[in-house]
């Protein structure tokens, strides 16, 4: 029996990205902007590659959702701050 080191490798995302057995390639990934998988490798064999998905819309960032909220709140709330003369109600 030969002692090997199974080594692992992560992307910037803590993904698996490449496994190793020794100096021997088993292992690959492929991940797209999304983070899902969409290639594989297992030891010399490919598993699937290219893989599609459904379209999936990414969420908003809270900066956006931020602004989209003010800019209703002050459509709403304007007109029952101000007169038509621009001079506060209150």
């Amino acid at each position: 029996m030969r002692n090997l080191e199974e080594t692992f490798e992560y992307d910037s995302q803590n993904r698996l990205k490449r496994v190793r057995l020794g100096p021997t390639l088993t292992g690959a990934s492929v991940y797209d902007s999304y983070g899902r998988m969409t290639a594989k490798t297992a030891n010399g064999q490919l598993i699937f590659y290219n893989a599609e998905f459904g379209t999936t819309a990414k969420p908003l960032p809270p900066w956006y959702v931020f602004l989209l909220v003010f800019l209703i709140v002050f459509i709403i709330m304007y007109p029952l701050v101000f007169n038509k003369k621009n001079t506060y109600l209150f």
